[in-house]
């Protein structure tokens, strides 16, 4: 009994080392099985055991050879097996040898073409599909986290089975296809799931990388967030900076490294991942476009504290913003102290400003002096006072008397 239970785990333990290491061998940071000893046939493979065991086993650029030397014996590469490049954020350039007679790399394309039926089995984040691919295998970009930006030139969409994008995170990712199939792209599945489909070489966004801040001129408020527990994008008196970055359409809030994201029920949140925004420029500043329903931002009012982001299908109801850089914001927000002064002084029925109130009150002799402080007051107000400055907390003072 105890020799049997001996053999028995010598076993487990031999048939771990050979779970642990499926691949057969690794030759020019390749992994290899053999696939026929008779015919002298490998598959490419992933590392390990399974292909999700390591991350970025393949990372760079590598080369897909024709034929592969192992223990003296010459090999001809013949398949790929699946989810070879699977979570391999860091590859960038996949090419196959051009004496490969089963797979392609045609046009530098950093794809593996199977040859006879134009079927693109394997790809990854810096892939472009040729004009002439008819398929997307399964699984081509699985686990592609990376995945940003796919360029399509195939005029007729590729026959693409569901998983072949699977968990690559496209909802977030631009597809640009020609513009003669852009609408044709946009209602076939997978490729309808892309956060942002549009033509290529078509220009949204003209605006540069940059830090920002989005500024409302009209109601003298900035692009912020803050409502419903600190998410919710809104706008104050204060704003909160931004970096644009143009090639992947966000905005990410500098204090706190999350971005503009619009929500399935048209609301407009900060969240970590971006749904795609866009900047047309129109007269005296920008409008800012969600991608995501073609809608544009607006400003409205909330029933809690602030203003809130809104969208709206009409872009003559869109707020028109003003790009500011830090000096520029910093200048506007200097200027509230005095102007807050003199919302105070008009208010309690001084007709001046701020900047003027010492040589106003000058012009008073003693007597009119106590007669107009006697009688001055901070008068109604038909609606709400603006935003407090740091809190932004609004107050009630429709009513409100201050009699001296």
């Amino acid at each position: 009994m105890r020799k049997t239970k001996h053999w028995l785990a010598t076993m487990a333990v031999l048939l771990c080392s050979i779970t642990a290491s499926a691949h057969d061998f690794v030759a020019g940071d390749i992994y290899y099985n053999i696939t026929s000893s008779s015919d002298l046939t490998v598959e490419v493979t992933y590392k390990g055991s399974s292909y999700s065991q390591y991350d970025d086993e393949y990372s760079g650029s590598i080369t897909i050879p024709a034929t592969v030397t192992y223990e003296g014996v010459d090999y001809s590469v013949t398949s790929i097996g699946r989810g070879v490049f699977s979570s391999c954020s860091s590859l960038t350039a996949i090419i196959v040898d051009e004496g490969n007679t089963v797979y392609d790399s045609r046009g530098r394309c950093n794809a593996i073409i199977e040859t006879s039926s134009n079927t693109l089995i394997a790809g990854c984040s810096a892939t472009i599909i040729p004009e002439g691919v008819t398929s997307i295998g399964y699984y081509a970009f699985e686990d592609c986290s990376s995945l940003t930006h796919v360029y399509c030139y195939a005029e007729k969409v590729p026959r693409t089975n569901t998983n072949a994008f699977i968990r690559s995170n496209i909802d977030n990712a631009t597809l640009h296809v020609p513009a003669n199939a852009l609408e044709t792209y946009k209602t076939t599945s997978p490729w309808s799931s892309f956060g942002r489909i549009k033509a290529l070489g078509e220009t949204i966004s003209t605006v540069a990388n940059g830090e920002y801040y989005l500024y409302h001129a009209d109601s003298h408020r900035f692009l912020s967030r803050g409502e419903y527990w600190g998410t919710r994008a809104t706008v104050d008196r204060y704003g909160v900076p931004f970096v644009w970055t143009a090639d992947e359409y966000s905005l990410k809030f500098l204090d706190s490294n999350v971005c503009l994201f619009e929500t399935d029920d048209w609301n407009i949140y900060t969240d970590n991942a971006t749904t795609g925004f866009a900047f047309e420029e129109v007269e005296g500043g920008y409008l800012l476009k969600s991608l995501k329903s073609d809608s544009y931002l607006t400003i409205v009012d909330a029933a809690y504290t602030h203003q809130i982001v809104d969208v709206t299908d009409d872009a003559s109801a869109a707020v028109v913003w003003q790009l500011k850089s830090k000096a520029e914001h910093d200048a506007i927000v200097a200027g509230y102290v005095e102007e807050n002064y003199t919302n105070v002084i008009k208010a309690a029925g001084f007709s001046t400003t701020a900047d003027n109130f010492v040589n106003y009150l000058s012009t008073f002799s003693t007597e009119d002096m106590t007669s107009a402080i006697g009688t001055a007051r901070f008068a109604g107000s038909a609606g709400d006072w603006n935003y407090a400055a740091g809190s932004e907390v609004r107050s009630r003072a429709q009513s409100a008397q201050c009699a001296q």
